[in-house]
């Protein structure tokens, strides 16, 4: 296992809620043809994975294992709702668990591919883009860096926030990170509560 950069605050602060429970970005893709993705050997699809480092402070990984897929045929189009709010409580991405969790499902006409990713990795756009990379047996390409790099300073409302972000990566920090415990920092985040969805649907006009 080789350790990356790591976490950043924003990617932490998604990593601690998902302590408490599930924090994944779910894509849902309907394609007209059958998909037939490659797994294992066959695939150049990775995704990083959460471990811990030797302070317990969340780090960028490589994968340990494969993702899971799960295929099912003769399923109803109509059940997709259901089956993407089941997967926004499936762990992944985490040390202990799969870095993706994919369900394909044959329909009578086409395929239906449902795919729950970490929201400390990924939101529903760049989510979108690793399903699509999933589908075609892709590398979906390397960790950008943290957004908290990528931002102008102007973006911030706090003139000091680039020291105290600069902060977040010392070995001070790290030091009172463990003091702490992740335990203690993931209670301070808002309870979690059960994700519902719901489709709104447009008419063609």
């Amino acid at each position: 296992m080789s350790l990356g950069r790591l976490l950043s605050p924003n990617e932490t602060k998604f990593w601690l809620m998902d302590v408490a429970a599930p924090m994944n970005s779910v894509v849902v893709m309907r394609c007209q043809q059958r998909l037939d993705p490659p797994v294992g050997e066959l695939s150049e699809f990775r995704l990083p994975q959460i471990v811990l480092d030797a302070h317990a402070r969340p780090r960028w990984g490589d994968p340990i294992g494969g993702g899971v897929l799960i295929e099912s045929s003769a399923g109803e189009e109509s059940n997709w709702l259901a089956m993407a709010e089941r997967l926004t409580n499936v762990r992944v991405g985490s040390e202990g668990s799969p870095p993706w969790h994919a369900e394909l499902v044959a329909l009578n006409e086409g395929s239906l591919l449902l795919m729950a990713i970490s929201h400390a990795l990924t939101d529903y756009r760049t989510a979108l883009w690793v399903a699509h990379c999933f589908v075609r047996g892709l590398a979906p390409g390397p960790l950008t860096p943290p957004c908290e790099e990528l931002l102008d300073p102007s973006m911030f409302s706090a003139d000091d926030a680039g020291d105290l972000i600069d902060e977040w990566w010392s070995a001070r920090a790290s030091s009172r990170w463990r003091a702490i415990g992740v335990d203690r920092l993931a209670q301070a985040l808002p309870a979690p509560c059960k994700t519902r969805l719901r489709a709104l649907r447009l008419s063609a006009e």
